[in-house]
Formats: C-alpha cells, sequence, structure tokens
C-alpha cells in the first residue's frame, strides 16, 4: 500500500477545503478494490501517534487508523515540526530535542488522548550514523534523555529500512516498477528502489539500497573542516566524497538507471522546490533536469549576500492567501538552511543529477517525504 497517497489527499482536504469527506475517492486513487464507502463521522477509530528525532530537528504525527475486515481509512489529526538541530551533539542541543519529544508526547497524549502504548518514537538513520564510533556516547544521552520525559524507548532505524518505508510511502503503486527514490537529509543521503519481481514467486518485498554518503548538513560541515575557498572546496568534496563512489555503486546496481521516474525528497529538495516554484504547493511538483544547474547557480553568486537568495518574485501569485503562503515557505527555507548549508546541498543535487542522468527522467519532488517514512513506520506498527 502506498500511504502517502492518501495521507496528501487527507493533509490538503484539512488544510485547504475544510474537512471534506474524501473517503471512498482517495482509496481508488491509492488502486484499492473491494473497499466499502464510510461514513467517517460515525466511525470509531484507534489513534496512533509517531515521533521522529532527525537530524535537523523533531517531527511528529498523529493519525486515527480504522480497519477492519472490510474497510481501511486513515486521516491525519496532526502534522509539527520542531527544529533542533540535534546533529551538532552539544549538550544543549540533545536536551532541547529530548524536551521536543516530550512536548509532542504530551501534546499526543493529552490533546489527542492517543493511548501510550500507540505511540512510537523513532531515530534517523541520519542521527544514528552521525553519532556512531567515538560519538556513541552522544546517542546514548539522547536515548536516556527522551525515555526520562517518556518513558518510551526510541528505536532507531537502520537506512535500508528508513529507505523501505520512505518507497513504501511515497512512490505510487502504479510506478513502482520504474521509479526510484532518492533522500537527502541532513545527517546522510539514501537511494532506493523495489524490485517488481520477487523471487522465485514468492511473495516477498525486495529493496535495492545506495547509501553511505553524506547529506546536506554533513557534508557542508566537511567542506568548512577543508581549508580555503568553500565554493571550490564543495566541488572537490562532491567529486571525491559522492560522484566517484556512486558511480562505481551504480555501476553494480543498473535498476536505477534503468528506471525512468526519480522521487527526490529531503530539506534541501524543498528548498530548491520553493524558490523556483513558489507557486506550486501541490503534493508532487515536477522538476526539470535544469532545475538543478540554476539552483546551484543562484546560492553559489549570493554566497556571501544570502539575502537574494531568497529574493523571489511572487507576482505571478494572484491570490493573496497563496502568495501569502509561498512568502511563508520561503522564510521557512530562510530560517531552516544558511547559505553555505545551501550551497553544500545544492552541490549535491547538482552531482546526483549527472550520475543519475536527470536529463533522461521524469523528476518530481515529493512535498510531504519529511511524513512518509514515518506514516509508513506507524501503519506498520498498527497493522501488526
Amino acid at each position: 500500500m502506498r500511504f502517502v497517497n492518501l495521507i496528501l489527499t487527507k493533509i490538503e482536504e484539512r488544510r485547504f477545503l475544510q474537512k471534506m469527506v474524501l473517503t471512498t475517492l482517495a482509496l481508488v486513487m491509492l488502486g484499492l478494490v473491494g473497499v466499502l464507502p464510510i461514513q467517517a463521522k460515525t466511525r470509531l477509530g484507534k489513534y496512533y501517534g509517531g515521533i521522529e528525532i532527525g537530524s535537523k530537528g523533531v517531527k511528529a504525527i498523529v493519525l486515527e487508523i480504522y480497519s477492519s475486515p472490510e474497510e481501511y481509512d486513515i486521516d491525519v489529526k496532526m502534522d509539527d515540526t520542531i527544529n533542533t538541530s540535534v546533529i551538532s551533539g552539544t549538550p544543549e542541543a540533545i536536551s532541547e530535542t529530548a524536551d521536543a519529544v516530550k512536548t509532542f508526547y504530551v501534546r499526543m497524549v493529552e490533546q489527542y488522548k492517543v493511548p501510550e502504548e500507540n505511540i512510537f518514537i523513532a531515530g534517523s538513520s541520519g542521527v544514528k550514523e552521525s553519532f556512531s564510533g567515538d560519538k556513541l556516547s552522544k546517542l546514548d544521552d539522547l536515548s536516556s534523555k527522551v525515555e526520562q520525559r517518556t518513558g518510551k524507548r526510541v528505536e532507531y532505524l537502520a537506512v535500508e529500512s528508513e529507505v523501505k518505508h520512505g518507497i513504501n510511502g511515497l512512490i505510487p503503486g502504479q510506478f513502482a516498477d520504474r521509479s526510484f527514490l532518492i533522500d537527502v537529509g541532513s545527517g546522510n543521503l539514501k537511494c532506493g528502489y523495489q524490485e517488481s519481481k520477487s523471487p522465485h514467486g514468492l511473495n516477498i518485498e525486495r529493496f535495492v539500497v545506495i547509501t553511505g554518503f553524506p547529506g546536506t548538513k554533513t557534508f557542508t560541515d566537511k567542506v568548512k573542516e577543508e581549508k580555503g575557498n568553500f565554493l571550490q572546496k564543495a566541488e572537490e568534496l562532491q567529486t571525491t566524497l559522492i560522484e566517484n563512489s556512486l558511480r562505481e555503486q551504480l555501476e553494480r546496481k543498473p535498476g536505477f538507471q534503468n528506471r525512468s521516474r526519480v522521487y527526490l525528497t529531503g530539506g534541501i529538495a524543498w528548498a530548491l522546490s520553493t524558490l523556483l516554484y513558489p507557486e506550486n504547493d501541490k503534493g508532487y511538483v515536477t522538476l526539470k533536469p535544469q532545475d538543478f544547474q540554476q539552483f546551484h547557480e543562484r546560492v553559489t553568486a549570493n554566497l556571501d549576500t544570502p539575502d537574494r537568495i531568497f529574493e523571489v518574485d511572487l507576482s505571478k501569485i494572484k491570490n493573496p492567501q497563496k502568495r501569502e503562503k509561498a512568502q511563508k515557505q520561503i522564510e521557512k527555507v530562510a530560517n531552516t538552511f544558511t547559505a553555505e548549508q545551501l550551497v553544500g546541498g545544492a552541490t549535491l543535487l547538482k552531482g546526483l543529477s549527472r550520475e543519475f542522468k536527470f536529463g533522461n527522467k521524469k523528476i518530481y519532488f515529493a512535498r510531504y517525504g519529511y511524513l512518509a517514512w514515518i506514516f509508513s513506520y506507524i501503519n506498520t506498527k498498527a497493522l501488526n
């Protein structure tokens, strides 16, 4: 099941269509059959909460899930984010992150009446990787503080599991056999696709994954550690850390090159879409291959004058409400990334566009990718 096709309908319904009931239509869009129409106002579902600790902050989602032998439906009751930059590893950031988890946890229990046994707390693979080795004590400290505040243990996902949940959550089922996912997070970068056929006729999900690369913030930090011109060092590190190794993996996994659709997610992809297509607030935004070079040129040219990065012409957005929303999104990008991080992320995207040959593919930014894997994760927990 491709959960986010339904979550997109529910989020936009709640925000823009004032709670219209779209159960049957959303399920048909998912490609499900045999699902009966449901009167949402007369039924009682079970509430579940998911809290994700990511590299740049804490995300939370509350779902009301209706499940029976005859029907299945989901309603999104809450989705929210608190930025904390836990990846910095400072004691203050770790405590702030644990406090953010507690804030969401208490809100779920008190405001939404989510049973505590139905709340799941997961840590992203980026956080786990950033606090490995000699930094493992920081991960233990974070886990301990979260458990002290909530009574819950944090489950840190392996990158392969995170990619699997992202694919299940974002890529529409009818395109699964010709698509792949690229997730450029703050802490790491990962790619994957689901194979169209199971081995020996068995009904087993198989995923092909590429991992082991830094994300926007970790890449930027590595560039800053180098001495010399920031723009030059970013290009050099992109070549040594990303392109050379990625090219080698792509040669061993040709399925990526043979697929025609790319679903791109992650904060830097959101920044690109927001600055280049401010008028488009749809769940899936079509991108052009040249967008990645254009975005790179925009941020690198204004590294020393970052205010100019966010000077976007919104005059073509005639609707005042949509124009105000677009402006708020631009301001949110400005409050999320430094100019150096935008350059670092844009450099990664430019390299990815070359190695994955975006010129020959259809490219989509998946707006709700930040909810996709935690959404899929909750549903897996809830239905087991």
